[in-house]
């Protein structure tokens, strides 16, 4: 058989189904079914075709089998891309016939295409007819090409693109072999201003759900800032938690810092619950300083009264000065660093998208003025400036107010019906190192009694 030239037309049927009057916004919910699809576009291309004769160029008639092959590339060099499509015994009259052809959506994933045809007359010998014709798209399929962007202007709920699911499978599905699945970006600068956004309807399922499934380290959701405000943040509008952490065998919740002086790796301006809690630090105590001298680190300091709250409905502040008398009652702990207490007042977005106007100051061990806020330890571990005066001290020695300003001593004993203990209610801490003779920081474990 010669070659039969040919002309053709081509043209590719739609494979995703397109909603453009349904959209995904803040506070809306997914497309009513009812204006839903209630079938989808056949995976099928709609092609038609001209045979003639090679020589006179007459239109062929009567009954041809067809064979209908894809290749990534023009004749001679290219792959196979699926399967062979076999049409037999079509009625050809005047050269012209019409046809469909089945294939696989993943093969029409915007890669090159050729289609190359074998013809014969029913029963006969197939011949290759030449050349392979470009699988060329229709004008606005362009946009769905790799790399292709579809930009435009659409109003609040509408969506430039919309892919909806309504069986039980993944409504848009991203994936990259070695960078970012899904990205999502805005433009705008309002909290209404998202760059991915999850909603979820009813029951207990998830607005926005992250999955890591195996590999070490990583996360199942990562989120940075880096100007300010929160890299992640939850906010529940109901009375359910904020943000919850739970794991099977780690750390619930983790949270650190890079700051020097360790404020805050988990921060809070409202009570904490905990049913226990481990620490191999101490608890400190916001104060603030009602004496007319400086403070410093490792002073001893005695209450002097309450004062006014920071806030509203924070508590009232405690005001202390320096330890001046031996055997004080009135013993609080001892000063650990200065504190921003100023910082506290500035009113934050319950979403954790603003930022504070000043950054958090670092706390420090320089003196800290009369009238400044400051935090003493209450419990735990902490440097105090001790004495020898009343004798050596060793490690297990309790430890009360000395007679020198904001320095400690051994505590002294007295005698209740011939059995020696200690002052009641001027006892502070226990020495955790020894101090044998004149005035140094040592370490103390702060235990009021």
């Amino acid at each position: 058989m010669k070659t039969i030239k040919f002309g053709l037309i081509i043209s590719i049927m739609g494979l995703l189904t397109f909603n453009a009057n349904s959209a995904l916004s803040q506070g809306s919910n997914l497309p009513s079914e009812d204006n839903a699809s209630e079938g989808t576009v056949a995976s099928t291309l709609s092609y038609q075709g001209r045979l003639t004769n090679p020589t006179s160029g007459a239109p062929l008639s009567g009954t041809y089998d067809l064979e209908f092959t894809f290749w990534t590339a023009q004749a001679p060099s290219g792959s196979q891309v699926g399967a062979t499509t076999m049409k037999s015994n079509q009625s050809i009259v005047n050269g012209l016939y019409s046809t469909s052809l089945n294939v696989s959506p993943a093969n029409i994933n915007g890669q090159e295409l050729w289609l190359q045809i074998r013809a014969c007359q029913s029963g006969g010998t197939f011949e290759t007819l030449s050349p392979r014709i470009q699988v060329l798209p229709t004008a606005y399929a362009l946009s769905l090409r790799p790399g292709a962007t579809i930009a435009g202007s659409v109003a609040d709920p509408s969506a430039i693109i919309m892919a909806s699911n309504n069986g039980s499978g993944v409504g848009l599905y991203g994936y990259s072999a070695n960078d970012t699945g899904v990205y999502g970006e805005t433009g705008g600068n309002l909290s209404s201003d998202y760059g991915v956004y999850g909603h979820a309807v009813d029951g207990v399922s998830y607005g926005v759900y992250g999955y890591k499934e195996s590999g070490a380290g990583g996360l199942g959701v990562y989120g940075k800032n880096e100007v300010g405000g929160s890299g992640v943040s939850g906010l529940n509008a109901a009375s359910g938690n904020g943000t919850w952490g739970y794991s099977d065998n780690y750390n619930g919740v983790g949270g650190g810092t890079g700051r020097v002086d360790s404020n805050y790796g988990l921060y809070t301006t409202d009570n904490l619950y905990s049913s226990n809690y481990h620490t191999t630090g101490a608890i400190l105590q916001v104060v603030q300083n009602d004496g007319k001298e400086t403070l410093e680190l490792g002073d001893v300091v005695v209450v002097t009264g309450i004062g006014k709250s920071l806030s509203e409905n924070t508590a009232p502040i405690i005001r202390v000065s320096k330890a001046s008398e031996i055997n004080s009652t009135g013993v609080l702990g001892v000063v650990a660093s200065s504190y921003s207490a100023d910082w506290l007042l500035e009113e934050t977005d319950p979403t954790g998208a603003s930022i504070h106007k000043n950054d958090i100051p670092l706390a420090n061990s320089n003196p800290i003025a009369p009238g400044e806020y400051l935090l003493v330890v209450v419990q735990g571990p902490a440097q105090v400036k001790a004495s020898a005066v009343s004798g050596a001290i060793l490690a297990g020695d309790l430890l009360s107010c000395a007679e020198a300003k904001g320095y400690a001593v051994k505590a002294s004993h007295i005698t209740v019906n011939g059995i020696s203990t200690t002052i009641p209610g001027t006892v502070f801490g226990k020495a955790l190192e020894a101090l044998d003779e004149g005035q140094d920081l040592i370490y103390v474990f702060v235990t009021l009694q």
